[in-house]
């Protein structure tokens, strides 16, 4: 058995209608840690906040991440770095 279920058109409305009315619009971000980064060694930087889990990367400048780890509790994300330029 099959049942159609008509959807609203906008990604971000979809979200919000699973969420019950929780998240719109992008991410928010609360904090970042470290503030400092030393050129030359690779990072680790903690980004908590709503609605991170959605970005695809990070950058510092022009520099990508080279991965990102969601938190369990889907409040922040772990980009990681390859050394800083």
């Amino acid at each position: 058995m099959y049942f159609s279920i008509a959807l609203p058109g906008d990604t971000e409305e979809i979200t919000s209608a699973l969420l019950s009315g929780g998240a719109s619009g992008g991410g928010n971000v609360d904090s970042i840690e470290p503030t400092h980064l030393k050129v030359g060694a690779e990072a680790e930087i903690l980004i908590e906040g709503q609605n991170l889990w959605r970005s695809t990367v990070v950058t510092i400048g022009a520099q990508r991440s080279r991965g990102i780890l969601v938190l369990p509790n889907m409040k922040g994300i772990i980009a990681e770095f390859d050394k800083i330029e």
